[in-house]
């Protein structure tokens, strides 16, 4: 059991909202339903809709497997279709947006068997600790004296991170106007550091080349002086008579020869 008052269990899965506005439902197997909007019910109602073993609503045409929010979207090559709130139930278009296998890995959910009842918070020798993974590198946020805490600042570095992709654990925190904020600040800040650092290493690289052409003028001046020390004196040469001065051939002017003319 879990025994911390005003904490979800391990297990814990947030429960998906439920859409409003003009939304209606297809009925899926076992009892479940989808919602889509009152504008695609008619032609998405012609066909019979089941659910997958991954939780989403498709049907079976000439053996292939068509997913109802690919059928709805009809996103371009390569890129996949992400439900915002994260119930995959949850066809209206308002939920759906096409984006990129990766950024659709972004907006995963807290899964299960996990120490903590939160995304991003994790246990150590008894103590609570948070951390964000992206694009492969491991970012560190420190101990917290509770697991709220802890997710709120998984939350805040998540949004940082992933921007509008991020899956958070308190989704209501962050309306989107939040998240395109929170993400154009922090990626401000890393440009600027991204210049600082540049320059720092132009620097760098400026005075060790200037301190290598030191070094390496210092280094042929001092075989230079090496070299006339060790070198024998020269020895006098004897001192002969100028010959006069060469006097140029001036060249005959080359006359032209005359054609022969005609009948001659």
């Amino acid at each position: 059991m879990h025994d911390v008052p005003g904490v979800p269990c391990k297990n814990y899965r947030r429960k998906p909202a439920v859409p409003q506005g003009d939304v209606r439902l297809i009925p899926l197997t076992d009892g479940l339903y989808a919602y889509v909007d009152a504008a695609d019910y008619e032609w998405l109602s012609k066909w019979n809709w089941h659910i997958t073993s991954g939780g989403y609503p498709a049907r079976t045409e000439n053996g292939r497997k068509i997913l109802m929010h690919r059928e709805i979207m009809q996103p371009p090559r390569g890129k996949v279709v992400d439900h915002h709130d994260g119930n995959k139930a949850n066809n209206c278009r308002s939920n759906l947006r096409p984006c990129t296998q990766k950024e659709n890995r972004r907006n995963s959910r807290k899964q299960r068997g996990t120490q903590s009842g939160f995304k991003g918070v994790y246990y150590r020798e008894g103590r609570i600790f948070s951390q964000v993974r992206f694009e492969g590198r491991q970012r560190w946020l420190g101990y917290f004296p509770d697991e709220v805490s802890a997710a709120r600042a998984y939350d805040y570095a998540a949004v940082q991170e992933c921007g509008e992709f991020a899956g958070v654990n308190f989704p209501r925190e962050w309306p989107p106007e939040r998240r395109r904020e929170v993400h154009a600040e922090y990626q401000a800040t890393l440009k600027k550091e991204a210049r600082r650092n540049a320059r720092k290493a132009r620097k760098i690289r400026t005075k060790e080349r200037k301190k290598d052409t030191h070094k390496t003028r210092t280094k042929h001046a001092r075989r230079r002086r090496e070299s006339s020390s060790a070198r024998a004196p020269h020895p006098a040469r004897r001192k002969t008579s100028k010959s006069p001065p060469r006097t140029r051939r001036t060249q005959r002017p080359r006359t032209k020869m005359k054609r022969p003319q005609a009948g001659r």
